[in-house]
């Protein structure tokens, strides 16, 4: 039972290091807002900024992970879930409205949550988030 704890502990690690590197990604993404403010509207900034908001929020949900927490495990799951949906939706459907840049960063934080589910989603990592039986 040691190795299946160290094992969940390696995996909660890993996740918490993708959603640290995510919300790097995030403040990425506003500095290169502010460098091509001039170039931008709107909408850039404010997906930028509920982005960069948000993974603060996420890397929250990841640490309550080590806590074998199973609404941390769902909610880190819906946000990885729909985050990659919306990701890859203003990846490929945009329009004008997103510079090609944010495309392309957008892009490779959407590979980082779906690692995140990958690794959460493992028979060995789900079944210590399982509902307990009654």
């Amino acid at each position: 039972m040691q190795s299946n704890n160290k094992s969940i502990d390696n995996a909660i690690g890993q996740v918490i290091k993708l959603q640290i590197f995510f919300f790097a990604m995030s403040i990425l993404l506003l500095v290169l807002d502010f460098i091509f403010r001039d170039n931008i509207n709107g909408y850039v900034w404010l997906r930028s900024g509920g982005l960069a908001i948000l993974s603060l929020v996420y890397i929250g949900f990841g640490f309550k992970l080590k806590e074998r927490k199973r609404s941390a495990y769902i909610r880190v799951m819906i946000i990885s879930i729909a985050g990659a949906f919306g990701i890859y939706a203003l990846a490929i459907g945009g329009g004008d409205v997103y510079p090609l840049w944010m495309r392309l960063e957008q892009g490779i934080q959407g590979l980082l949550l779906i690692m995140i589910i990958i690794i959460l989603t493992r028979p060995k990592n789900r079944i210590y988030f399982a509902k307990e039986q009654k």
